[in-house]
Parts: structure tokens; sequence; C-alpha cells
């Protein structure tokens, strides 16, 4: 099962491609942003089961954006062969009109939050659609989609999200915790692939640049705590625009992979440069251990840059490698040990092998994470298992032997 993630759009006048808003704005610079992403699918077999878009669809929540963000999701959904019922959406900070907030920010009748979402309920096409299949927008604030083989729970974080509200960060209402929980307690014993799709993070993330950053979502702790108590796999977020790969420990030592999808086709703030580029990720899922019951498969994450057109990304420039396994969380060391004969004996005589010859004979490892794998090939190289090893851009390592 292949699982698409995009997520920020912005629809509106910030978009970097001329044919994402009519009219462009000053921020378009490609010609043909879409043209080329539908080449980029085609080359890279990069074709989906479902599509999940992690919110700030528009840029700020007019109807001709949302209209034409549904008009562009729905071109990303079919140029990815993705059925536009099999397209899960969330809401951003950016999808919220705030007019009627502003007009009024202390009713209590929750009449204004209506209001406040009425562009992104109303707008022809996609949009609205999906939203319709949904009930993020009514004051329960979560959905669940499910079918046979994968089960996605929305969730609104911008639920009490206002204009007058700095930094934009997002919250999690414990009750609705309590009552997803409560709701959805079956799942925890339940074996298809589970994502929690949200649009605010629920980490303090570390970059690079020197740029304070406050939006972590509030009580994210209750969050967390319901992906542990339903098991889920996956949580997967928008916000942020520098896309971020991580496989968390949350209570009940639950193993949670988490992406920060970045921004998809908005034109990235200069501050960015060098931290970030436009994303778009495929999440294959390959089955469950048959021993832990986690959920294994890969991450493959692609850049987007005028120059190059849509490449796999690094993580060196943009935060997030483009081929990041998940699915065997075994230390280092237990890793090492269980590599070590077969690496032993591809470099006998002082040969060469790839990381993907040793795990082919013992597929388990084949979940361990990028990090993990230069980890315990860093080990196996001091101790003198092998000479030296080289990384690809498919994320495999040529591992290189002592010459006699």
């Amino acid at each position: 099962m292949k699982v698409a993630v995009l997520s920020d759009l912005h629809i509106g006048p910030n978009v970097r491609g001329k044919d994402l808003f009519d009219p462009p704005g000053k921020a378009a610079i490609d010609d043909d942003f879409l043209d080329q992403f539908e080449e980029f699918v085609i080359r890279e077999d990069a074709k989906a089961d479902y599509l999940l878009v992690a919110g700030d669809l528009s840029e700020s929540a007019r109807p001709d954006e949302l209209r034409q963000a549904g008009t562009v999701i729905a071109r990303v959904a079919k140029a990815l062969g993705v059925a536009e019922d099999r397209v899960s959406l969330t809401i951003g900070n950016h999808d919220k009109f705030w007019a009627p907030l502003d007009f009024d920010p202390g009713d209590t009748t929750g009449i204004t939050q209506q209001m406040a979402y009425m562009p992104i309920s109303r707008a022809p096409g996609l949009v609205a659609e999906a939203m319709a299949r949904e009930a993020q927008l009514t004051s329960r604030c979560w959905s669940v989609t499910e079918q046979p083989d994968i089960v996605i729970i929305a969730y609104n974080s911008t639920w009490a999200d206002g204009p007058k509200v700095k930094p934009h960060y997002g919250a999690i209402d414990p009750a609705h915790a309590d009552q997803m929980r409560g709701q959805l307690s079956y799942l925890r014993d339940d074996d298809r692939f589970k994502v929690l799709l949200v649009h605010h993070h629920a980490w303090q993330y570390a970059d690079r640049i020197q740029l304070p950053d406050f939006s972590v979502m509030d009580n994210a702790q209750a969050l967390l705590e319901l992906t542990a108590d339903l098991r889920i796999d996956f949580l997967v977020h928008g916000h942020k625009h520098v896309p971020r790969f991580q496989v968390a420990l949350t209570g009940d030592r639950h193993h949670l992979c988490v992406l920060g999808a970045g921004s998809f086709c908005k034109n990235l703030e200069s501050v960015l440069q060098g931290e970030a580029l436009n994303q778009f990720h495929l999440i294959e899922v390959t089955g469950r251990d048959s021993q832990s019951n986690r959920s294994t498969g890969n991450v493959k994450s692609w850049s987007f840059t005028t120059t190059a057109g849509w490449t796999r990304s690094r993580v060196d420039v943009t935060g997030i490698e483009h081929h990041n396994p998940f699915g065997c969380y075994a230390t280092p060391e237990e890793i090492r040990d269980r590599a070590r004969p077969e690496v032993e004996r591809r470099l006998a005589g002082g040969s060469h092998a790839t990381w993907r010859e040793v795990i082919a004979q013992d597929p388990t490892l084949d979940g361990v994470p990028a990090k993990v794998v230069l980890s315990v090939l860093e080990m196996l190289q001091a101790e003198g298992t092998l000479d030296r090893f080289l990384r690809q851009d498919d994320g495999d390592c040529v591992l290189l032997g002592k010459r006699a």
C-alpha cells in the first residue's frame, strides 16, 4: 500500500507556480509546476493508493483560493492514480476565515467559529466534498475514515485558533482526546495501517537556522498518549515548512512514526534557504512485523527546485532523507551483531557488497531507520569488519572490504 502526503499548499498569491493560482502573484516563478509534477510521478513510479493533505490548503481562506486548492489537489490525485474519495484533508490555520472571530472575539455560542469555517466548507469542488465526508468542522473536531487496509483519523488542531492568537500554535482539547479514545478503542487491536492526520506539530523541532519557533501544539502530550492507546502507526502533520521524519517512543513503549510534510508548493521564505525545499512524500507500507506487530515500510521524499525540478531529497539540503525505512527498532548494537556475519561473508577477500544485499538475508533489517544504519556501519568500520562505506542517493550503502 502506498500513501502520498503533501501539506501547506498555501494556494493564493504566494505559491511558486504560475499554473497554481489565477492571477499569479509576484512569488510565482515556475511556468509549469503541475506539468513537472505529473512527469515526475511517471518517472519515479510514484503512484499511490491514498492521498493525505495536512492543512493550509489556502493562503487566507478566500473562496477563490479554496476553490483553486481543490482543483490543484484533484489534479495531483489524478496524477497519482488516487480516486477523489480516497483523498483525506485536514484544516490548517490559514484555512480559517478570521473576520467573524475578529468581529466578536468574546462569542461563547460557537456561531462565529462556524462562520470561520464557511469558506472551506462551501468552496465548490474537492475541498468542500472532502470536508462534507468528515466531522472536523463541527464541535467534535475529529473524523475517522475507514478503508479495508487503512484507518485515517483527522483532527482539527485549529479549533481554538483565532486572529489574535500569536503564534498560531494550534491545540488539542483533552476532552477531544478522551472522546476519540473511547469511541475508537476498537482500533487498538486492529491490524490495518493507522494514521493520525493533523496540521500542527507535537514537538519543538531543532533548526539549523536561528529562527525561534513557538508553534508547537498546546496539550500535545494528550495527542501523543492517544497515539499510544490506539496503536497509531503514523502521525502526519504540516504547519512547519521544514520537513522532518522521526520515530518517537510514546506512552507504553509505543513506537510512533512522525512525518512533518513541509510545504508542497509555497514559494518559501528566504530565511529557509539551505534549510528547506518544497516537498512530496510517499509512505510505502509493506506489512507488519510478525513478532512486534509494528508496521514496516519506507518513507520516500522528493524536493523541488526551479533548476532541477523534482529530485530525491537530501537531509543536508532540505532536512529529510529521500529514503527513511521504519519498523525495526532494535538497538544499533543488536543490529550490528545480527548483520556482522553476513557482512563478513560478503566482504571476504576484500570485495564489496551493499546494505540491501545484507538485509536480503535478514528481511527484518529492512525497517532499520536510516540514521541507525549509518551508526551500525560506523561501528562495523571501527572494529575492522569493513574498510569504509559509501552512501547512495537511493538510501543504499556500498560496503567496501579490506584488501589483503
